[in-house]
């Protein structure tokens, strides 16, 4: 909610001060063990002063919006990029068999939640299409 809350933050204040020329981006985000779609989270898109997002929809593809519908990124920016999908939730109980709460597992390798971490960047050079193949979560990787 954090993250949502910034990222409409940041579309204000672009839309306030203007944005360069920008292009349209979209791309389809994969596993690197078996090439199987991620099937829901969301691709950021970062520069010190400006975020885009796309949402990555149940076949793998996503589509970047900034400061309107799949309107794309300003180029000639070189962006950070991370990652998030969702996490896989299994409702546990405890040993009498009451609820115990619930466990959370990410699908996609906690480094790329942090644009910081993930190794990947884009640099907005008129390129449409950008691909993204991702390790999984190692089992007992928590969030």
């Amino acid at each position: 909610m954090k993250r949502f809350i910034g990222m409409i933050l940041i579309l204000g204040a672009a839309i306030a001060c203007g944005c360069s020329e920008k292009q349209q981006l979209h791309g389809t985000v994969t596993f690197a063990d078996d090439g199987a779609p991620v099937p829901v989270g969301a691709v950021y898109f970062s520069t010190p002063t400006f975020e885009a997002v796309g949402a990555i929809k149940k076949d793998g593809t996503y589509i970047v919006s900034s400061t309107g519908h799949n309107d794309g990124i300003p180029k000639g920016e070189t962006y950070k990029v991370s990652v998030v999908g969702a996490d896989i939730v299994e409702n546990t109980t405890s040993a009498g068999g009451s609820a115990g709460g619930s466990k959370r597992t990410p699908l996609v390798d906690p480094k790329y939640r942090n644009k910081d971490t993930s190794g990947l960047t884009f640099t907005a050079d008129g390129t449409r299409r950008f691909d993204l193949t991702l390790e999984r979560a190692k089992p007992g990787n928590k969030k």
